[in-house]
């Protein structure tokens, strides 16, 4: 794991010390080193070959935080040695194609040229890697992290920001907004150019331009995604370095499998329940470990209580508040970093990259495709559902998407009788001055007006979730806990390949009879049990490890909640902080050392 940092000024500021913005990530890399140029003054946490300056004039200075995946082909293109450096790599890169060189790069990568007086900076696909950035008054300041940024410009708090914090679906509200005024995270998949007066941002990876696949069949098209998957998790790999989380789904089981058969075999994290406490989750983990003979490493709720003090400190230090009910994760973390492992594999996100949400039977019937829709709401509600909602209400729900509320009310009261109606955001921890002051209704408005739009074809449906927010939001979550352990979450689904790929596939081979992810189910094939690739749904367990960690920590944070309620009064409700339990407790804790931290 490592980091970056940096501040270009055409005049030289004020202050030159990195050192500040450094350190505040010290926890992403164990040695700090500052790079000082006449128009710059840029800084990488992480190893030696992190950054780089050329030797032309001392003009050009590259930082980079990558894992780039097909080294040898760029290499090859760049005439570049094969056991060159992250930074020399992409410096080659730059050169010879310019603006368009992150086209040309495949892997997780955030990473700055400083050419002269102009500034160019790029960020991976997907977003796997961070980037932040603020530019005032002719100062240009980048980070991994937020906060540094925040800091050094002396930017405020985005209260916006706050108020989504306390109603989940706003995380993803876009992919640019911080916790700080003024601070901006660059889009996934986008390039910046700044003379350090103004910037410009444009779009590097345009996912519908995709070649489509030389595949005419089933077998075709699964033999090309199997060996796409293949090359994308070996190159994950860091042999002796690298481990598996595995739960009981299909994406990080299949993962598992896979790099099994590809000769990789990893030790294996779960997180499990109590030895007689019925969870499909934890049964499904166990018949893995049996049948596919795994190193493999469990913990159950009882069995944390030795990592709970660790865990609690970790959700003082967080980020970003979104992050505080990431404990599960945070344990596998801790425990695999403690056993020298230094990167962990995992599953995200397999359903939306290479599947079709739940709605595609509506999508279907919009494109004429009537008799389809009609059996693939069938199989929705009989493979995702295992038929276990009530029916009417599904068909309802289906017809909505199709667009024909208006004619079928008569059903939604049906639905109702059995289904709660939509809450309000005011239900919420949120107080109601506060959520006007920021108009948190318009704001979850704008983002049903902007992401629930219709999709004209299932690839479009396709396409609008792969640029989702959800994704990078997920993806820089996963990163901020990871970094608090000094673990690299890796993420072999979200090889840029292998999205495209499947954005061009059918949608008959993303969704086979109501299967979602169908070819990721048939990648695993002869490695992965059946019971597991062809689960209906499964009952996760991570819920049982907040709760433990609520339970033994409710005393200490209620306290901490209750001495310094003049922080969050401004925020929360004053009814509901005096009564909070559970996750809203663990909310209203995660927020209060946020705010502490800002100071």
């Amino acid at each position: 794991m490592a980091a970056i940092a940096g501040i270009i000024a055409k005049q030289q500021p004020d202050r030159v010390d990195l050192q500040p913005i450094l350190a505040d990530m010290r926890h992403r890399g164990l040695s700090v080193h500052t790079l000082i140029s006449s128009h710059s003054i840029v800084g990488t946490v992480g190893q030696d070959d992190s950054y780089v300056s050329s030797a032309e004039n001392g003009k050009i200075v590259v930082v980079v935080d990558a894992r780039f995946e097909r080294r040898a082909h760029i290499c090859a293109k760049t005439g570049l040695p094969k056991d060159a450096s992250d930074a020399q790599l992409v410096l080659a890169a730059y050169r010879k194609w310019g603006r368009d060189c992150p086209a040309y790069l495949d892997g997780d990568f955030a990473f700055v040229v400083v050419d002269g007086a102009q500034v160019y900076c790029a960020r991976d696909h997907l977003g796997v890697k961070p980037f932040y950035y603020g530019l005032v008054n002719g100062v240009f300041v980048f980070a991994s992290e937020a906060r540094p940024v925040a800091l050094y410009l002396n930017l405020p708090v985005n209260e916006e920001r706050i108020a989504d914090s306390l109603c989940f679906p706003l995380e993803h509200f876009d992919k640019t907004s911080t916790f700080y005024r003024g601070v901006n995270r660059l889009p996934p998949g986008t390039h910046l150019t700044s003379n350090l007066f103004r910037t410009d941002i444009g779009l590097w990876w345009h996912p519908a331009e995709a070649e489509e696949p030389a595949c005419r069949s089933e077998a075709d098209y699964t033999e090309a995604f199997c060996a796409l998957l293949e090359v994308s998790v070996g190159e994950c790999i860091d042999d002796g370095a690298t481990a598996g989380s595995l739960s009981g789904g299909i994406d990080s089981g299949t993962i598992v499998g896979v790099a099994s058969r590809i000769g990789s075999p990893l030790r294996t994290f779960s997180c499990v329940s109590e030895p007689g406490v019925a969870c499909q989750e934890t049964r499904l983990i166990n018949l893995a470990i049996e049948r596919m003979n795994l190193d493999a490493f469990t913990l159950t709720p009882s069995e944390m209580h030795g990592h709970i003090g660790a865990c609690f400190e970790r959700i003082s230090l967080l980020q970003e508040p979104f992050d505080c009910f990431m404990i599960e994760p945070m344990l596998i973390n801790m425990i695999a970093s403690e056993q020298g492992f230094t990167s962990l594999l995992d599953g995200v996100e397999g359903d939306m990259l290479h599947s079709l949400s739940e709605g595609y039977p509506s999508v279907l019937m919009r494109e004429g495709l009537l008799s389809l829709g009609v059996q693939g709401i069938y199989d929705v509600w009989s493979k995702v559902y295992g038929r276990e909602t009530f029916l009417p209400a599904h068909i309802y729900r289906h017809l909505r998407l199709l667009g024909l509320p208006k004619s079928l009310k008569f059903l939604k009261s049906v639905k109702n009788l059995f289904m709660h109606p939509e809450s309000s955001s005011y239900d919420s921890l949120i107080s109601k001055d506060f959520a006007q002051s920021v108009d948190l209704e318009g704001r979850l408005e704008t983002l049903r007006e902007t992401f629930n739009g219709g999709a004209d074809n299932t690839q479009d449906m396709h396409l609008r979730a792969v640029v989702h927010p959800a994704l990078p939001a997920a993806l820089e979550r996963y990163d901020r806990t990871s970094a608090l352990t000094g673990i690299e979450r890796r993420h072999p689904l979200v090889s840029k390949q292998l999205i495209e790929f499947s954005l061009k596939t059918p949608w008959r081979y993303k969704v086979a009879n109501g299967w979602s992810k169908y070819l990721l189910r048939r990648a695993g094939s002869g490695v992965v049990p059946d019971e597991i690739r062809w689960q209906v749904s499964s009952q996760e367990n991570s819920r049982q490890f907040v709760d433990e960690f609520i339970r033994v920590k409710a005393k200490e944070m209620r306290e901490a909640v209750s001495d310094s309620r003049h922080r969050l009064l401004p925020y929360i409700d004053a009814a509901k902080l005096e009564k909070a339990e559970g996750g809203d407790l663990l909310q209203l804790f995660a927020l209060l050392k946020w705010l502490e931290n800002q100071q």
